[in-house]
């Protein structure tokens, strides 16, 4: 009899893998309407109204149209707060649930943890991107300055955001909190870094505020690709991004790796 097959063999890597990672699309699927669906409508109400007013309105980019500009900071924002909402509101639900003590107990990993409630979130905000770029594209194009290190930008950011989202996930022990971090701490710091324009059209406070917001860069750096051209943002605000994204996957290994949230007590 192989080696693999035994009763008392360890559970394939592979396989305890791909468990976790189809559990958690699954969820998000079976709700496809408010977790893909919701994002996804919020932000075309968004490229309406602000691409409606405000399409006259010069978009800080020479030769370039203030819709183009939207366009990539929306395709951002719903794969950051998709990505980040996932893993957070899957891991509070089952605390809820007093299911997450037993994910504990099975035999899975670190990296295999990590890796499926990251991947399973980076999945979603992908998708609620691509929903939002192709949307978009109906109306405005589909035309993408450099369209291959666009899309691999989006999908790490995602990767980023559903890390951060695993690290809270595990720290937060109610939905308040877990909204409080989403709607007070994540929304604000994406509208400030320049989603809705580029941050060198801001003045006074606001233009200090998107200087030290880490999300600035990515919003930027995302921006950049999609049109192949726009200004680069300052050192300090690069620096931080760096910071933020390393932070946030650090967090999300240390908090599964010592169990914190999954221990019963």
């Amino acid at each position: 009899m192989l080696p693999s097959t035994r009763p008392d063999a360890p559970p394939s890597p592979w396989i305890s893998f791909v468990t976790l990672f189809d559990r958690e699309v699954k969820r998000y699927l079976k709700l496809a309407v408010q977790t893909i669906g919701a994002p996804f409508l919020a932000n075309i109400l968004f490229l309406a109204v602000f691409g409606g007013l405000l399409a006259g309105r010069p978009s800080g980019i020479a030769g370039v149209s203030y819709v183009r500009v939207l366009i990539p900071g929306l395709v951002l924002m719903g794969a950051v707060t998709s990505a980040f909402q996932n893993p957070l509101f899957s891991l509070v639900a089952m605390k809820y649930q007093n299911t997450l003590t037993d994910l504990g107990q099975y035999p899975l990993s670190v990296s295999t943890r990590f890796l499926a409630f990251s991947l399973a979130g980076t999945l979603r905000g992908i998708l609620v991107a691509a929903m939002t770029f192709t949307a978009a594209g109906l109306f405005y194009g589909f035309e993408v300055g450099r369209p291959l290190l666009f899309w691999l930008f989006v999908a790490g950011v995602s990767f980023v955001a559903a890390a951060g989202g695993l690290a809270a996930g595990l720290h937060l022990d109610s939905f308040e909190k877990a909204n409080l971090v989403v709607s007070l701490a994540l929304v604000p710091a994406l509208y400030m870094g320049g989603v809705f324009s580029v941050v060198e059209m801001s003045s006074g406070w606001l233009a200090v505020v998107a200087r030290y917001d880490p999300l600035t860069a990515l919003v930027g750096q995302g921006r950049r690709l999609y049109l192949g051209a726009g200004p680069h943002e300052a050192p300090v605000t690069m620096f931080l991004s760096a910071v933020l994204a390393s932070t946030a996957v650090g967090m999300a290994v240390s908090a599964v790796a010592s169990g914190r949230g999954m221990k019963i007590e």
